[in-house]
């Protein structure tokens, strides 16, 4: 195996500005649905305490009124941003998993190696990681901590992908729950269904960018 320099894309800082944009993108939509939601949300309140303070309300419409109103407002305080966010979160690992594959694939025709494969059961991004060491020989020392946030983010992933947002402890190991266990942004309701709190997809963004930054920074040999 010929071993070089890295691509002179990979050492620069162009294609961190590329990354980096794409996940400002991600946090400037995620902030403006938020937004919006809450907007809405508002809005449904404001138009509740309207209609059943006005007089001409017929006998009887309050109780029709509040029951299809809580049911609209809980649709946007709740069960739109929640999905809002689930699917905001798997992009965001899709657009992490994406721009790790092009560095792997830069790296393979950089220098000349086998080119990168799935391995079934493992995470996409340790794989990918451990490929730009032992394969295409470029050490990343400093990656531990935003790659082990990175894997948990991944195995949360999957429990809203493949579980349908449920948490089932038994498939979890104690690492994984102790590390849900201590972050106030995910939780736990009372049918076991993985809530995300406002922030959750803003802040998983700013661990992907620390983790791109490190591999840049690696990469270009600073």
């Amino acid at each position: 195996m010929k071993h070089h320099a890295p691509h002179e894309f990979l050492s620069s800082k162009w294609y961190h500005v590329v990354i980096s944009l794409d996940l400002k993108d991600m946090v400037k939509y995620v902030a403006c649905m938020d937004g919006y939601l809450k907007r809405r949300a508002f809005r449904f309140r404001s138009e509740e305490r309207r209609v059943l303070s006005s007089p001409d309300l017929p006998s009887g419409a309050k109780e029709y009124w509040t029951d299809h109103h809580d049911s609209l407002r809980e649709r946007f305080e709740e069960t739109f941003p929640q999905a809002m966010r689930m699917s905001s979160f798997i992009a965001s690992c899709a657009l992490t998993e994406g721009h790790l594959k092009q560095i792997c694939d830069i790296l393979r025709t950089e220098e000349e190696v086998r080119p990168l494969k799935p391995v079934r059961h493992r995470a996409f991004v340790s794989v990918a990681h451990e490929y730009i060491q032992t394969t295409a020989k470029h050490p990343l020392h400093e990656c531990d901590q935003p790659l082990a946030e990175l894997l948990h983010y991944h195995t949360l992933r999957n429990k809203l992908v493949h579980d349908m947002g449920y948490f089932r402890r038994k498939l979890h190991n104690s690492e994984f729950e102790t590390w849900m266990s201590q972050r106030a942004d995910v939780s736990i309701d009372n049918h076991g269904r993985i809530v995300l709190a406002r922030g959750f997809c803003e802040t998983h963004l700013s661990v992907v960018e620390k983790y791109f930054t490190t591999v840049n920074t690696e990469l270009a040999g600073r």
